[in-house]
């Protein structure tokens, strides 16, 4: 072979073996790079992870603070399955007005989380007035949905 041929025999066996080199170091930077990509959102999700648990850390102190106000609170709702307490505070104060009374489950309206009353309330219209007094001061949530009221002696 001349030495001219085998120059450039030699120029294209090293172009080729400088372009394949060069395709891998590019082939690396770009791995390199999504790694680069990949660690940085792994370090945010570490991040908001961490304020996550501190929330949660936070939140588990307020409730361990507020346990006995949480309790109160439940207090306020009536038990659906064991209403029994809340009906013996209505007789209850029924008692101390000097009234009667009387109570019906209504099962139709109760399908839902709250429990429906009907109440029938026998008395004069001080005691009844108390009664109703002493009925907003139970330490329940009472929605009041109707009111009929009828005077059966003319005294």
């Amino acid at each position: 072979m001349n030495p001219r041929r085998k120059l450039f025999l030699m120029m294209g066996i090293s172009l080729t073996i400088l372009v394949f080199w060069g395709w891998v170091l590019a082939r690396l930077l770009q791995q390199v790079k999504n790694t680069n990509i990949t660690l940085r959102e792994l370090e945010e999700k570490v991040g908001e992870l961490e304020t996550r648990r501190k929330m949660a850390g936070d939140m588990q102190i307020l409730f361990q603070d507020r346990a006995e106000d949480f309790s109160k609170i439940k207090s306020f709702s009536v038990n659906k399955e064991r209403p029994v307490v809340f009906i013996e505070d209505l007789e209850d104060i029924a008692r101390k007005t000097l009234n009667r009374i009387g109570i019906n489950f209504d099962e139709g309206k109760s399908k839902d989380k709250n429990i429906y009353f009907r109440l029938m309330v026998d008395g004069s219209e001080d005691s009844l007035l108390k009664y109703l007094k002493l009925l907003e001061l139970l330490p329940y949530k009472i929605k009041v949905e109707e009111v009929s009221y009828q005077k059966l002696t003319s005294s």
